[in-house]
């Protein structure tokens, strides 16, 4: 059997042999005993119940130790453990007490009132406050006025109350109600605050009497408080069940019915001969069954006779909710033959618990049935007692106890009984009560060593498992010293080191039993973490001192017992047994001297290994040895701290290396050693000595780093101006969290985070000295100059490292404090990495701000180790990518800049494409700001101010996507002189795009207003492209002369070219795209007019060529005289001074003679 697993009831039973019932084995103690005489009736309740015609009702209160008993319509309430208390009285005012019962209200609805008694009568269901006082002063009833309810006139004949503070109460019309009470919300001070309600009522119900099916009252309600199901009796035979919801506060759910208890007892193993030749018994008690007596069995009904039924409500799998009662196991009543049941003594009570019946029907016998986990199959024991008491039982209870060492030990009898005294019970009657307990297998056991009965110790171990009664034993011998109890002990032991006792494999009996009781020893710790965070960083132990005391002095004592033993198997438990002492005495020096406090010094994964630690980590119950190793570092940690505080650090040392060695190790005293030689240093005035002391301290704390607090050890070896120390330390101690160097691999899993995140922690101290020497010196108690020399100091120490997430996080802090030059001076390998890894470069996204800040680091570490390629490719991509929020002219800059870095490094193919890639973001621009222009709304505008703003794009993709798609035909223009992709007829269609467009948008403002603004944009942007391939000089001057007679872009009617008011537009374009070289415009035009397109084209185009050729010549000729065009602009040309002048002179006659003939 384990300890932690104990077996359960369900299998129990069905292992018990053919034969149900034994006889209890003559010459052992009772199981009860009466631990008080036979207590009467206070006087003034038999006074009142002589008076009045007697007890009408009783009962107990076991959990607040008192009794009560009803007379007429009076309720009485007094203590059961005080001989001479006075009741306490509460008188209805509206008849006969029907029902009686004690609950524990929800919180919040009372305020100081921790019980109520729930009074019903045939009329009235009243809430009633008792304030109780343990001391007996100051108990009071006190009637709740506004807490009433009517009964609708159905008398009330059973009540229930939860430990969640709901009132369940079953009518004589066989239906189930609930009282529900509330803090009351209304404006009236007299407005009620309960109320009651029926949940079982169906249509079915509102049928005549005569044609229902008839009812049955609800004798008794059962709660399972563990699993939440509500069970009624109606009638003697019928039961129901109703699930209450996971959290037992939902509305009642029926989900069985059935009304023949021989039927349901019929399916069941042993039920035909429980229930052979008898009649449909009745029921007299239904007990809900303990989670952790059985998970498969949920209910047992006792008949009036005897007969058990053990009974299942549903899945053990799933929710675990309730949907049927089926009948599982069935035993029948104890024989005649065992026990001596009159007909008047049938069983009106019951309680059930831990493999245990006891029943009776009148104050003078008891009878028990004990099962018993036996070897070769389980028993069932049959014992009876005879009391000098007389009337017939009314109420039998367990009294719980108020103090427990542990207060949620489940589980068999084998393990409670090792944390908690015998269970003392109580029963009562009309004429009084009497007080008993119920001796254990361990008293049991404990009287047969008393009584020096070896032969009844052997029988012991026969009726029970011999692993189990060995168990029994250790705990005997184990006890502590006290008085009949030493004998015992002492017995107990004799018996464990030499066997008396021929059993098979005696030695296996005593090691199995050793463990058996180690195990069960220490189930209350293993339920839980050791230190758990309860909220805001604060840490506790969840044990009590006293439990921790009381386990402490255990293993102490089975440590004293174990010594005379030394057997191979029994060695191996002694060590189990001596470390699980020492992590007892260890946790309970904590919790003594308020962990709270001391695990706020901790580091925080210290902290956190802190809170994970469990009993059996501690223990290396998996004997992996990693869980040991990682309990002594953490809990060493914890020690140390513990000891920094204390006055008697040496003694206190000495003591705790001899009482938990196995936290308290050598390297632990060595560390605790070297913090004496730092705080020995820390008082010498600075020196050699001092020197030499802290540098034996670092070497000794290098061996052993996460043997100490390393905040601590940082903060004392920088007050000492231990640079490398303050680095090396830290450093050592994330080598050793992280032995394997999983912090490292480029992977995303729980084992490599968690490796990076223990490095950092361990790296944290030495970065913190760095960020407050950068920040804050006065915080360290240094100058400003001083702190200068110390980071220098620990930069150089921080050189040989080879962390690279300490590494990193250091250059972090340097790019954040602006260390710039710092940084490019760190001679490191690292630092490369570093910065390319966090500039991002490899991508296409916009670079954020980070980034940009340490891709021009990176670029400047290039620049200045003289690698000029690779700084300007840096600033080309930076450039390339641009920065999220910048603007486009910025991309210009890094540019410049790359072209800088390629001149320095003599790569003219490199600065050539740096110089387009200026030209192309100049004009990307330019496209930006036109689209900002569009109009919202438009199809693709905001795709297109997004991709223009977060990277650079090649002048053909402007082309193709930006300028074309939205008319920019200006920057579709300028954008060919930037490409070889256009042709002479491509650049001759943009200039017509362009012109036409600026002739559209004046369009309703007339045709000189029209013509205005073609020649505005080709003087515009002729300056830009001239000369060029994209400015057809030809061409342009056709279109403009085109336009000028009204044939381009449309047909329009012109007026008639004529010398006095000649239409000049195209030449002064022209001129302005020259430079004002009129001799330029004239050679154009010279050229110009010998073309087809003029010599045989319309004759009002030649009209118009002819006025702008004489007006160019008049111009000229009237410069000649003030030496206007001449020099470099008229150079080359065939008109310029000489015979230039009689060629213009011949010019003007042509142009009039062509006039006057047309």
């Amino acid at each position: 059997m384990s300890a932690s697993t104990p077996g359960d009831l369900y299998e129990t039973l069905c292992g018990c042999v053919r034969d149900v019932y034994n006889n209890y084995p003559a010459g052992w103690p009772k199981i009860l005993r009466p631990t008080s005489g036979f207590s009467l009736l206070p006087g003034i309740v038999s006074e009142a119940a002589r008076s009045q015609g007697g007890i009408t009702r009783c009962g107990l209160f076991p959990e607040i130790s008192r009794a009560w008993a009803t007379v007429g319509g009076t309720v009485y309430v007094w203590r059961t453990d005080r001989s001479t208390d006075v009741p306490l009285e509460h008188t209805a005012s509206d008849g006969k007490i029907v029902q009686v019962d004690l609950l524990q209200p929800r919180k919040g609805v009372f305020r100081g009132i921790n019980h109520i008694l729930v009074v019903v009568t045939r009329f009235q269901i009243s809430m009633v406050a008792l304030t109780l006082d343990y001391d007996g002063a100051g108990t009071v009833l006190e009637p709740l006025s506004l807490y009433r309810a009517s009964t609708d006139n159905v008398l009330m004949t059973s009540v229930c109350t939860t430990p969640l503070g709901r009132i369940f109460m079953g009518g004589e019309d066989g239906h189930l109600y609930e009282v529900l009470y509330h803090t009351g919300s209304g404006f009236l001070w007299s407005q009620r605050k309960c109320q009651k309600v029926c949940h079982t009522k169906g249509w079915l119900d509102m049928l005549p009497t005569f044609l229902s099916q008839g009812y049955h009252g609800v004798a008794k309600i059962a709660c399972d408080n563990d699993r939440h199901i509500l069970y009624t009796l109606n009638g003697e035979t019928m039961l129901q069940v109703f699930d209450l919801g996971k959290d037992g506060m939902e509305k009642p759910r029926k989900v069985a019915d059935y009304g023949d208890l021989r039927s349901l007892a019929f399916r069941a193993p042993g039920g035909m001969e429980a229930f052979r030749g008898s009649g449909n018994r009745k029921i007299r008690e239904i007990l809900p069954i303990a989670k952790a007596e059985s998970s498969k069995l949920q209910l047992l009904a006792i008949t009036s006779d005897g007969c058990r039924v053990f009974f299942t409500a549903g899945p053990h799998v799933g929710d675990g909710r309730p949907t049927c009662l089926e009948a599982v196991l069935a035993q029948p009543a104890p024989p005649e033959n065992l026990v001596d049941l009159r007909r008047t003594d049938k069983v009106q009570c019951a309680i059930f618990g831990q493999g245990t019946i006891i029943s009776g029907g009148s104050m003078r016998q008891l009878t028990a049935t004990t099962l018993v986990p036996a070897v070769g199959g389980s028993k069932v024991y049959v014992q009876q007692w005879t009391f000098d008491a007389e009337g017939p039982l009314m109420a039998l209870a367990a009294i719980p106890e108020h103090t427990p060492i542990v207060e949620d030990v489940l589980g068999s009898e084998f393990v409670t009984q090792v944390f908690h005294p015998p269970q003392k019970l109580i029963m009562m009657g009309t004429s009084g009560w009497m007080q008993l307990e119920k001796r254990r297998p361990l008293e049991i056991l404990a009287h047969l060593f008393y009584q020096g009965e070896h032969a009844r110790v052997a029988e012991f171990f026969k009726i029970y498992r011999p692993d189990d009664a060995a168990a029994m034993c250790w705990q005997l011998a184990a006890s502590p010293p006290d008085g009949t109890a030493s004998a015992i002990s002492e017995a107990a032991a004799s018996l464990l080191q030499r066997p008396t006792i021929r059993i098979e494999a005696d030695s296996e009996a005593v090691y199995k039993g050793l463990r058996l009781y180690i195990d069960r020893l220490l189930v209350p710790m293993r339920r839980s973490r050791l230190f758990v965070d309860v909220g805001q960083g604060i840490i506790s132990c969840p044990f009590s001192t006293s439990i921790l005391v009381f386990l402490e002095r255990r293993f102490s004592q089975l440590m004293k017992s174990l010594s005379a033993h030394h057997s191979d198997e029994i060695v191996d438990l002694k060590m189990f047994v001596a470390r699980a002492y020492e992590a007892l005495h260890l946790i309970g020096v904590f919790v003594h001297n308020n962990i709270g406090r001391l695990v706020v010094r901790l580091e925080a994964r210290l902290r956190r290994g802190l809170t994970s630690l469990t009993l059996d980590s501690v223990l290396n119950v998996d004997g992996d040895g990693e869980g040991e190793s990682h309990s002594s570092i953490v809990l060493g940690a914890l020690l140390r701290e513990f000891l920094k505080e204390r006055t008697d650090q040496n003694e206190i040392a000495v003591e705790l290396r001899k009482k938990c060695p196995s936290f308290f190790r050598e390297e632990d005293y060595q560390h605790f050693q070297a913090q004496n030689l730092l705080k020995a240093a820390a008082k010498m005035p600075p020196g050699p000595r001092q020197r030499q002391l802290t540098n034996e301290a670092v070497s000794a704390m290098l061996a052993a780093p996460l043997t100490g607090n390393l905040d601590s050890i940082v903060s004392t070896l920088f007050k000492l101006k231990h640079m490398q120390g303050v680095v090396d330390i830290p450093l050592a101690a994330a080598a050793k969290v992280d032995p394997h160097e999983l912090a490292f691999i480029d992977q995303a899993n729980p084992h490599v985070e968690a490796a990076r995140v223990e490095r950092q922690a361990c790296c944290l101290p030495a970065l913190h000295v760095a960020s407050a020497l950068l920040k804050d010196p006065a915080a360290l108690g240094v100058t400003k100059e001083e702190s200068k020399t110390l980071f220098r100091e620990f930069l150089l120490a921080a050189t040989r490292a080879q962390d690279k997430l300490f590494l990193a996080e250091l250059f972090h802090l340097l790019v954040s404090n602006g260390c710039d030059s710092e940084l490019l001076g760190f001679n490191h390998s690292y630092v490369e990495h570093f910065l390319g890894k966090e500039a991002g470069l490899r991508g296409d996204k916009a670079l954020s701000v980070g980034q940009l800040r340490h891709a021009e680091l990176l670029g400047q570490l290039y620049a200045a180790r003289g690698d000029g390629v690779n700084a300007g490719n840096v600033f080309c991509v930076i450039g390339d990518r641009g920065v999220q929020g910048a603007a486009q002219d910025d991309r210009v800059g890094y540019y410049r800049r790359a072209i800088i870095q390629f001149e320095r490094a003599g790569n003219d193919e490199l600065k050539r494409k740096m110089r387009e890639r200026v030209t192309a973001v100049e004009m990307q621009s330019q496209v930006l700001e036109r689209m900002r222009a569009v109009p919202e709304g438009v199809e693709g505008r905001e795709e297109a101010l997004q991709d223009l703003q977060k990277r650079f794009i090649p002048v053909g993709e402007l082309f193709r996507k930006y300028t074309t798609k939205y008319k920019m035909w200006d920057l579709c223009i300028e954008t060919s002189t930037h490409s070889g992709d256009f042709d002479a007829d491509d650049i001759k269609k943009l200039w017509d795009l362009f012109m036409r467009q600026g002739w559209e948008e004046q369009a309703g403002n007339g045709t000189k207003a029209q013509s205005t603004e073609v020649a505005r944009r080709v003087a515009a942007l002729g300056s830009k492209v001239y000369p060029s391939p994209s400015f057809p000089s030809k061409w342009i001057c056709y279109r403009m002369e085109q336009m000028a007679v009204g044939m381009w872009p449309v047909d329009w009617s012109a007026a008639q070219p004529s010398l006095e008011d000649p239409n000049l537009m195209t030449v002064q374009a022209l001129t302005t795209v020259y430079g004002d070289s009129l001799l330029k415009v004239l050679e154009l035009y010279d050229s110009f007019a010998r073309d087809q397109h003029i010599a045989h084209g319309p004759q009002a185009l030649r009209w118009q060529v002819t006025v702008s050729l004489h007006h160019i010549c008049r111009k000229l000729q009237s410069s000649e005289g003030r030496g206007v065009g001449r020099g470099s602009g008229t150079a080359g040309v065939g008109v310029a001074g000489g015979d230039g002048a009689q060629t213009l002179e011949l010019c003007i006659a042509e142009a009039r003679r062509l006039l006057r003939a047309a």
